[in-house]
């Protein structure tokens, strides 16, 4: 999470770890839902297996992201953050290089460069 209410969202493969950066311009359950599905169907079908996630109010919406993507997805067991340990890693490298409160709206989806000033 940036300032601005920016925030990255992660999906990983565990298997592969293959990894791919959401862009969410607000951490609400229907944003998540609509950026998530995107990026699925986009995926080759051999990565679209299943989603674990925990039970914060950005996957309330859960349920129709399965209906959307065929993808199930499962909930951690409430404070239980080593249920989904690849994907907890991923965030955490991500935070290396995106320190809190970064302003996350000034990086492009494709690169990790700031895009330049208008």
């Amino acid at each position: 999470m940036g300032t601005r209410k920016t925030c990255i969202g992660t999906l990983v493969k565990r298997s592969t770890r293959y990894v791919v950066l959401l862009e969410l311009e607000k951490n609400t359950a229907e944003f998540v839902r609509t950026a998530m599905s995107r990026k699925i169907l986009k995926l080759p079908p051999e990565l679209r297996c299943s989603l674990t996630w925990d039970q914060g109010k950005a996957m309330a919406e859960h349920l129709r992201s399965t209906a959307e993507t065929g993808v199930q997805v499962y909930l951690c067991d409430p404070n239980s953050p080593w249920q989904r340990g690849t994907n907890e890693n991923t965030s955490g490298l991500l935070r290396q290089y995106f320190l809190r409160l970064t302003n996350l709206s000034v990086y492009s989806q494709h690169t990790s460069m700031p895009l330049p000033a208008n």
